[in-house]
């Protein structure tokens, strides 16, 4: 089933939406997320979900930080990269907070806690490493729990394959090329895919 979603479905499912999640989450999907769980809260109990798959299979905040580090551009910062592909309103505070947010927030940096993920030992290639980073911060900190508290909002159970611990162990043992094939991202799971979706 394809479902519609019309400026005027988003506009009515604002405050419901807000209602259903424990935290704030600024990502556009998230709207369309729960009305998408109006429909099959009719007829299931449980649904699966694709969250998750960009970070675990080298999705698309990977190639602009790995084409600056391949090309060596002397003003590239990895830091920097990668709060920009993170936080859409990074350095934007004093526009978008109130007086009283930004107080509460007032000498704290979310800098401060991407860092340890990006300098973590134990990844030789840059693609995994941005790829754990991804998936702890973006993935569990963020996707998962906002598609969990979607779900719940209409009765459901959330199943997400893609966060399942052995999947995401095993996908650190393959090489990169399986993962990013010049400007195709996530190759593997394309390829699998491909047995069970039209083309």
């Amino acid at each position: 089933h394809i479902l519609q979603v019309r400026a005027r479905d988003v506009s009515r499912a604002l405050e419901p939406t807000a209602a259903a999640l424990h935290q704030p989450f600024g990502d556009g999907v998230t709207v369309p997320l729960y009305l998408l769980g109006n429909s099959p809260a009719q007829d299931v109990g449980t649904i699966f979900n694709g969250e998750g798959g960009d970070q675990l299979f080298g999705g698309w905040a990977n190639k602009p930080m790995i084409a600056a580090e391949v090309h060596g551009d002397p003003s590239y910062d990895r830091l920097a990269a990668y709060m920009a592909t993170y936080h859409r309103f990074h350095g934007m505070d004093d526009q978008i907070y109130t007086a009283a947010a930004r107080r509460t927030i007032e000498g704290l940096d979310a800098a401060d806690l991407v860092r340890p993920f990006l300098g973590r030992s134990g990844f030789r290639i840059l693609l995994h490493r941005l790829r754990a980073a991804n998936l702890w911060l973006k993935g569990a900190q963020n996707i998962a729990p906002r598609a969990a508290q979607l779900a719940e909002a209409h009765g459901l159970t959330m199943q997400a394959p893609f966060f399942d611990e052995e999947l995401a162990e095993w996908t650190f043992s393959l090489p990169p090329e399986w993962f990013l094939q010049a400007s195709s991202e996530k190759s593997t799971l394309k390829r699998v895919a491909e047995a069970y979706l039209p083309a």
